[in-house]
Order: structure tokens, then sequence, then C-alpha cells
């Protein structure tokens, strides 16, 4: 049952950023038009798309009951392996959790605005949703004995079964759950008493939840069918007449930009720029021009700290891609024709995007700097060191902006919360101390990556 919940959650967080791309795949290499002149339905592509997302969840899912039942023989704590008990827990409460993260990746991948790193941080947004809803259901004063309504990860199953299992020293009903330790050591001056519990009878509401999951998760799947050839004719090339004609309206970036085209290594850097904020939308310049503002006038230092944390995650598409763009854009080869060429694009990429992060952020680290917090305006600065160094190093490692994508993310969740990883503020020597230390990691990765992804085949 740990096992399940875990893959109910946190394996539907990370499979997500693991299974989806397939459609978008499809779309950008003109394999959809192919598929579309075959006899292949649009409601078998998206099904054979939905499974094999699936498929490979599950085969995730099944690595893991593996090492769970070598633990078990291994721990000795009961030496007789039952198959049945061991699968029932993950096809009952993970199954469809699964199942919707695979549908979402398809859908994900359908709509164009969601294909790329909007979609990538909405996602765990709504992850976080799909989880928090039943956690605030339970904690109300009647959701734990609604009867067996459950929701698509399991966990209102998982507690009714607690519940009902007549486990010792949980209080009457089983609703106290303080005392209950699962994988955590006994806390001092305390004894762990173990319980029995060798099997799950799953009552028969709890089925048919969980068909309800899977079958609405297959009907969602079906009704992209529809949008599939609107969805293709808008990848990948419209956004090229978006972004000339963006960057015509930007005629002050060409002033700031004209002391940088003197020399050679000064172009490229300039060049970067023009490439990063021609592709920024009206949208984009508003939500800059609010995180310039919290770090400009906040009243008060978390204010700052979270419009400098505005600035970063607005930035996160260009630094998840820093190491990906030649091969994205089929350039890679171009590129490399030139002596040194690789080399010299990835250090006016670092050195571009490093001036971009530290000009958005400058307000916020000029005010907690006069505010008389230096240590803060230092771990902000070398969080903007640290970011695209690793938004390059992770791109060249995977091939891939969403490992980094996904990584902040999470990161800038905690960050909100006072978790001093980019939140600079509350712990500000923990924070800069941190970043400082990791950053030779970040080096180190990329050095052994090799710069792996400017190659011409990716």
């Amino acid at each position: 049952m740990v096992l399940a919940l875990l893959y109910s959650t946190l394996l539907s967080l990370v499979g997500f950023y693991v299974v989806r791309g397939t459609v978008a795949r499809d779309f950008e290499s003109r394999v959809w038009q192919l598929l579309a002149a075959t006899p292949l339905s649009r409601a078998g592509y998206l099904l054979a798309k939905w499974v094999s997302h699936l498929a490979v969840l599950l085969l995730l899912a099944g690595a893991g009951l593996g090492v769970g039942a070598v633990a078990q023989l291994a721990r000795a704590e009961d030496a007789h392996l039952h198959l049945w008990e061991l699968l029932k827990p993950t096809l009952v409460l993970s199954l469809p959790a699964l199942a919707l993260t695979a549908t979402l990746a398809v859908w994900f991948d359908v709509l164009p605005a969601l294909r790329r790193t909007a979609g990538n941080v909405l996602y765990f947004f709504v992850w976080l949703g799909l989880i928090m809803g039943p956690v605030v259901g339970l904690m109300s004063s009647q959701g734990a004995n609604s009867g067996w309504v459950r929701d698509a990860g399991g966990l209102t199953v998982f507690w009714q079964s607690v519940q009902q299992a007549g486990i010792p020293g949980l209080g009457p009903g089983g609703r106290d759950l303080t005392g209950l330790s699962i994988g955590s050591s006994a806390p001092s001056g305390e004894t762990l008493h173990l319980f029995a519990w060798p099997a799950w009878s799953v009552p028969a509401g709890a089925w048919a939840g969980w068909a309800g999951w899977l079958l609405l998760s297959g009907l969602a799947v079906l009704l992209a069918g529809p949008l599939l050839d609107w969805a293709a004719g808008r990848a990948p090339a419209a956004p090229t007449a978006a972004t000339q004609q963006a960057g015509r309206r930007l005629r002050w970036l060409e002033i700031l930009l004209a002391p940088w085209q003197r020399s050679a290594g000064g172009a490229l850097v300039a060049a970067e720029l023009r490439l990063t904020l021609r592709a920024r939308r009206g949208w984009w310049w508003l939500a800059l021009a609010a995180a310039l503002g919290a770090q400009a006038a906040g009243p008060d230092p978390r204010v700052v700290d979270l419009g400098l944390l505005g600035a970063w995650v607005l930035l996160l598409d260009q630094l998840g891609h820093l190491a990906l763009r030649d091969t994205e854009t089929r350039t890679a080869a171009f590129v490399q024709s030139a002596v040194g060429g690789g080399r010299r694009v990835v250090l006016a990429r670092t050195l571009s995007n490093l001036l971009l992060i530290w000009t958005l952020t400058l307000p916020g680290l000029l005010h907690l700097l006069l505010a008389g917090q230096p240590v803060a305006a230092l771990a902000g600065a070398l969080v903007g060191l640290s970011l695209p160094a690793w938004g390059l190093a992770l791109g060249a490692l995977t091939g891939s902006a969403r490992p980094f994508e996904l990584l902040v993310v999470v990161l800038a969740y905690a960050a909100v919360q006072g978790v001093p990883v980019l939140a600079v503020v509350p712990e500000a020597g923990f924070t800069a101390g941190l970043h400082a230390l990791l950053l030779p990691g970040a080096a180190l990765l990329w050095h052994l990556a090799g710069a792996r992804p400017l190659a011409p085949g990716g």
C-alpha cells in the first residue's frame, strides 16, 4: 500500500514528464500528416498513445514492486510472499491516477499553448490540486466517513481501509493516525509495535470508483480526436512570424545592444539577447513589470523575495533550453561548421542569460542591499548564476528541458513556503552557501555531457 501511494502521487508527477511529448513530436516531425492518410482512426491513434503512456508508467511501478518484494524478504518480517496482495494495492490505488496522468500527457501535447514550459509548470499545480483536494476532504469533519467515494490517487480508500483494519493504538474508529508509523524509526524513548495486516479486502465501492476513473480517463482522451488536425497545423512554424513581429516592436532593444556590436563576442551575446526578448508576448512583459515592482517597492523583504522568484520563473523556458536550441531548430551542423563555433555559441548564450537574469533581478538585489541585508543580496546573485549553469548542465546531460523545469517549479513552490533553496531572505547564508557549493557540480555535469545536445543528431 505504501508503494501504491507513492506511485499514485510521486510517479503521477514525475511520470508525466517522462511520457509527455510523443504526440507533439508527431506534429513537429509531420508524422501525423502521414498517419492521417492511413486507415488509422483518430480514436485508435489517441488510444494507442494513451495505452503506451500507461504501459511505461506501469513498467516503472512494476520495477518498484520487484524491489519491494526483495526488500520484504531481506528484512524477513514475513518470509511468505503473496503476489496478489503485493499487486492489488497498486492496481486499485495507483492505476486510476496513472491513467489520468497518461490522459493529461496527451492533452498537454494536443493544446499548442501547453506543449512546452507553460504546460510543464501548469501540470505541477494541476497535480498539486489532485493531491491536496482529497487531503483537505479527509481533514474535514465528515471526510473520513463519507462512504467509499474515492479520489483518483486512492488516498481516501487508503484512509478508510486503515480505519476498518482494526489496527491497535489508533484511537476510536481508527481516526487518530498519529501513532501510525510507516517506514520511520521510533521516537526517542518509545518502542515500535508491529501489527499484522496480511490481506486487504477491497470494498465493492472502491472497485466501482476504480472503473469510473479508468473510463473517464479513456473517454477524455477520445475527446481530443476532433482537435488533432487543428493542433497539428499549429506546430511549430507558426511562432516564427510572431517572433519577428515582436522583434520589430522592440526598437529600444537595438539602442541598448548597439555597444555590444563592436566585437565578435559581443555581437553573439547581443544576438542571443534579441532571440530571447523578441519572442516574449505581452503577458510576459506585464508579469515582468509586476515582478520588478515587487522587487523595487516591496514593503517587506518577503515581497522582494517573491519578486526575485517571479523573475526567475519567467525565464524558466529560456534557461531550460539553453543547451537544446540548436538541436530543436536543427542548426547544430551550421553552428559547428565554424571553428570553435559550438563553444563560442555556448559561451555567448551563457553570458547573455547571466546578463539578462541579473538585470531582471537588479532592483531586488539593490533593495536588499540598501535594506541592510547584503547576504540576501549575495544569495540572490548566486542563484542568478546557478540557475543558468544548472539549466545548461541538465539540458546537456538529459537532452531535455523537462528535468530542469520540474526541479525549478518544485523548488519555487517550496520557496513560497519559506524553504531556503530559491528563497533568499529566510536563511540567506544557507542559500548563498548552497548555490556556491553546487556551481562546481553544474560545471562538472556539463563537462561530462560534453555539450552533447550541440551535436547534429541531438
